[in-house]
């Protein structure tokens, strides 16, 4: 939609000078998935609130219900059909055949559908010879480039997830449809799903891996596990502009499968703590709720799931056009505190999150404690003279200049996530740098990222895949 472009075209433009930076300034490995794209996505998944329950019309209704609420227009515009779409393959030209009971009008017919609407289309396939999901179902092995010809040329598909089920042992299956889809000239986003294999899909080859088995149920003990996969010092090595490590949906909402007030679903308080880890990350943003109007289960509905759903300010982090990894400044593993640091586009801003985490176990503590987090110029890396304007992302309010440090009361398994905007405070360049060259800088993995520039000097950033 024209709303949609408005809203994501600067992002786009600032995303791409980033990357032309970035590859100036390390003219050492490009990667040889070549697709342009390098935000996470945004959008909406049937697997995990639906399994095999889809069907075109329900596709349809849930690409509805991301516009009727404005899902769609602060950026959820991928549509994922995930297992269960496929019953066979063409005897004569190998092409996937369509279950034609769930999907009458075709794949086709439903990608114009939703690009009409301003959507985007997304397919599902596995590396092996059956999907996950049924015997009967096919796979893409030895199909890749049938499969990728379909996708891009017959559907106009613009996202493939290739899952992990199966074997095939004559070719490296991922890199196969990697090669497939870059051939077929359109910019298709690919994403994996080998969850327990060693880290041999690389940024080389997939735009977005998941580093564990899916999220079975709506648990926090079950997505900070996740979330403490994808946040590893080796998965931080890996992430940038393009590549991200993928702890699984986003359990924010409800859906037939998880639905609201069933005593084993997680809170809307703890669903808005795993929103703000997964764009801290950042990772990819796809929901698997229920988005049609008064759904039953209770899908999006009420304001406190479409205000967590719906922050511009979170949101902006998640898909902010540098698109650097956060990484660990404090983790108390007794109390089970943490803080986190994002560097963003730009000079003289990061992304903070403070997460009381805690160690408790099962439903959310009906008395829940309070733990003082701070956070320390020192500890971030910065003279104690720093000014530093602080805005809380939630409330969107600005909280004043800080020197020194920051500290806020942090509900137990509460994220709070804050910008820090340097303004000065120092009276020399010297200040800043005992080499006096005027630059904050921190290294992690290895690399050095230049965030809270005094200079004017662009974020620089270097991994596996730069």
């Amino acid at each position: 939609s024209k709303a949609t472009m408005a809203i994501h075209a600067p992002a786009r433009n600032a995303a791409s000078v980033v990357l032309i930076l970035l590859l100036l300034s390390h003219p050492v490995l490009v990667s040889s998935l070549d697709n342009g794209l390098i935000l996470p996505p945004m959008g909406w998944s049937s697997w995990y609130g639906f399994t095999s329950h889809i069907s075109e019309s329900m596709i349809r209704s849930m690409a509805d219900g991301l516009i009727s609420s404005g899902l769609r227009d602060v950026g959820y515009t991928h549509v994922w059909i995930d297992d269960g779409w496929a019953v066979g393959r063409d005897n004569a030209t190998g092409k996937v055949i369509v279950d034609s009971e769930l999907f009458p009008s075709g794949m086709r017919n439903l990608s114009d559908y939703l690009h009409d609407r301003g959507l985007k289309f997304g397919i599902y396939t596995a590396r092996g010879h059956r999907t996950c999901l049924s015997p009967d179902r096919p796979g893409s092995c030895g199909y890749e480039e049938i499969d990728a010809e379909t996708y891009a040329n017959d559907w106009k598909v613009d996202q493939v997830k290739d899952d992990g089920c199966g074997q095939c042992l004559d070719h490296d299956p991922f890199v196969a449809m990697r090669d497939a889809l870059n051939r077929t000239g359109r910019p298709i986003w690919f994403a994996t799903h080998a969850c327990c294999d060693p880290l041999s899909f690389t940024p080389n080859v997939t735009n977005d891996w998941r580093v564990g088995p899916d999220l079975t149920t709506s648990s926090y003990e079950m997505w900070n596990d996740r979330l403490d996969r994808a946040t590893t010092e080796e998965q931080r090595s890996l992430a940038g502009p393009g590549a991200f490590p993928n702890p699984d949906f986003l359990e924010v909402g409800y859906s037939p499968r998880m639905p609201k007030g069933a005593g084993f679903v997680q809170t809307e308080f703890e669903q808005r703590s795993m929103f703000t880890m997964w764009a801290m990350l950042p990772a990819p943003m796809i929901l698997s709720a229920d988005t049609r109007p008064s759904s039953e289960c209770g899908g999006i509905d009420g304001d406190y799931t479409m205000e967590t759903l719906t922050n511009p300010e979170v949101i902006a982090v998640n898909q902010d056009p540098a698109a650097l990894p956060m990484r660990p400044i404090f983790n108390d593993t007794i109390v089970g505190t943490q803080v986190w640091v994002k560097p963003l586009a730009g000079e003289k801003s990061c992304a903070v999150v403070f997460f009381y985490k805690s160690n408790t176990s099962g439903p959310m503590p009906d008395d829940p404690t309070v733990q003082e987090i701070s956070v320390s110029w020192e500890e971030m890396g910065w003279p104690p003279c720093t000014e530093v304007i602080v805005r809380d992302l939630w409330e969107r309010r600005t909280l004043g200049k800080h020197q020194e440090k920051f500290s806020a009361k942090i509900i137990e398994r509460e994220a709070k996530m804050y910008k820090f905007h340097a303004v000065g405070g120092c009276k020399s360049a010297n200040d800043y740098d005992s080499k006096g060259d005027g630059q904050w800088f921190w290294a992690h993995s290895g690399v050095v990222n230049r965030c809270l520039q005094v200079a004017k000097r662009f974020l620089r950033h270097n991994t596996a895949r730069w």
